[in-house]
């Protein structure tokens, strides 16, 4: 009766075990960046560096968090620069679902930034919100595929004298392809 006990247990052991292992990392937890869209002369150039706080697998329900930095930047005399920080959450989307065709590793990404509305002559000063969707194919061998970011840019002013001009919204909807972090 101990024998057969011992290798019962021991069967229950591996099979969960097992299930443990069958789940795979479609998101290591190292930061990687992406060139948003593409570069024009002249133009923006918009990076974004993303460190998830964990791994991410592919067992239904995982969520991890994900903290993010957007750089944009354009050649002209003077530079121009910005930055905006991000946070959200990871999750794995697999075939099947109603929202997306394929696997997809989703991220949501919210974040704020006080900066200027350059589209306008006079410059002016406000808030920055960001509700942005990552979307990435999952990762193998340590490389993320390829990818695209949808969201909004919500504009508000906040300068005096400006503070009841209407917010302005601008929709994106760019390719992503990882890049090296160096440089960054």
């Amino acid at each position: 009766m101990n024998k057969i006990s011992i290798i019962g247990l021991a069967a229950i052991s591996a099979i969960a075990l097992s299930s443990a292992v069958e789940a795979k990392t479609v998101l290591s937890a190292k930061e990687r960046c992406f060139q948003i869209g593409q570069t024009e002369a002249g133009g923006w150039n918009e990076v974004l560096k993303i460190k998830p706080q964990q791994a991410l697998t592919d067992k239904p329900g995982a969520v991890v968090e994900v903290v993010g930095l957007d750089h944009g930047s354009k050649a002209v005399n003077p530079p121009l620069n910005y930055y905006n920080q991000f946070a959200g959450a990871a999750s794995y989307i697999g075939k099947g679902d109603q929202e997306v065709t394929g696997e997809v590793v989703q991220i949501a990404l919210v974040g704020t930034s006080y900066g200027t509305d350059t589209a306008t002559a006079a410059g002016i000063h406000g808030l920055w919100t960001f509700d942005h969707s990552l979307m990435l194919e999952p990762e193998k061998k340590g490389k993320i595929p390829g990818g695209r970011m949808v969201g909004y840019d919500t504009f508000n002013p906040t300068e005096v004298g400006h503070e009841n001009n209407p917010a302005t919204q601008t929709v994106h909807e760019e390719l992503v392809t990882e890049i090296s972090c160096k440089g960054f």
